[in-house]
């Protein structure tokens, strides 16, 4: 069963964060599809993730595991909330599903547009990656 706002990519390879990482700088389109950080996004947060822009109330983290690659939605709070406000380039594909989040609840926002986004992000990873 898919679970709305986790996305998994099965890969043939084993990334550590930091190959992940560099990865997506050398190959993310950040004006398509908005920059990343790496870090603790919330102080909850038990280890680094690279996180992206969503809504509002949340964002999506990155991060490898054994044969997979992981986007989820996640809480959007503290430093990570300037991330949101500002990466979100304005004349894309992601502005419009941002904007719906600005007049939805929290609640629906988790499992509507960031879903959507993480949805977005992932497919546009697997591109990358050359994984159907």
């Amino acid at each position: 069963m898919k679970i709305k706002g986790r996305e998994v990519i099965k890969v043939d390879f084993d990334w550590t964060l930091d190959d992940m990482e560099k990865f997506m700088e050398e190959n993310w389109n950040k004006d398509e599809y908005g920059y990343f950080e790496r870090g603790k996004p919330t102080p909850l947060s038990i280890e680094e993730y690279l996180y992206l822009p969503a809504t509002p109330n949340c964002l999506v983290i990155a991060y490898p595991r054994k044969g997979k690659v992981i986007f989820s939605v996640a809480d959007n709070v503290n430093g990570a909330k300037k991330l949101a406000t500002t990466a979100i380039p304005t004349h894309n594909a992601l502005a419009k599903v941002y904007q719906l989040g600005l007049s939805i609840g929290r609640a629906k926002e988790f499992k509507g547009p960031a879903a959507d986004i993480c949805e977005i992000y992932a497919e546009y990873m697997k591109q990358l990656l050359g994984v159907k």
